[in-house]
């Protein structure tokens, strides 16, 4: 085998190796994004769940659009999007009408789900 291809097959097989890193890297994030859920343990129904940076006004899209049908059901795990883990302001809302801002909340991409809220924790509310 002449020296050309040789360095040819070894640049080959570092390429594909390079890209199955990548790729393994990307499917990696992807999981861990996928994985990212909220376990509402507040006994009531949410229209709207809201996060924003700790301290910040800087609220993302509404997660429960990320439900079939639009709402996170009392005692369900919703899928979050566009979140990593750190500590979060979260704004919620419920089937009647009442809003809440939890602080504070600490979100983890580790583990079952990311974060729960409990009734108990919705202290700021307005109806």
């Amino acid at each position: 085998m002449s020296k050309t291809i040789s360095v040819s097959l070894m640049a080959c097989a570092l390429g594909a190796a390079l890209a199955g890193v990548a790729l393994a890297d990307a499917d990696d994030k992807a999981a861990k994004t996928a994985k990212m859920k909220f376990w509402n343990l507040t006994g009531v129904d949410l229209t709207e769940v809201f996060m924003a940076p700790a301290g910040t006004e800087k609220f993302g899209d509404n997660q429960t659009k990320n439900d079939d049908d639009n709402h996170a059901e009392a005692d369900e795990r919703l899928p979050l999007t566009d979140i990593t883990s750190g500590m979060y302001d979260v704004r919620i809302k419920d089937k009647d009408g009442r809003s809440c801002l939890v602080k504070n909340v600490e979100v983890k991409d580790t583990g079952p789900y990311s974060f729960s809220l409990e009734a108990d924790q919705l202290t700021d509310c307005k109806t």
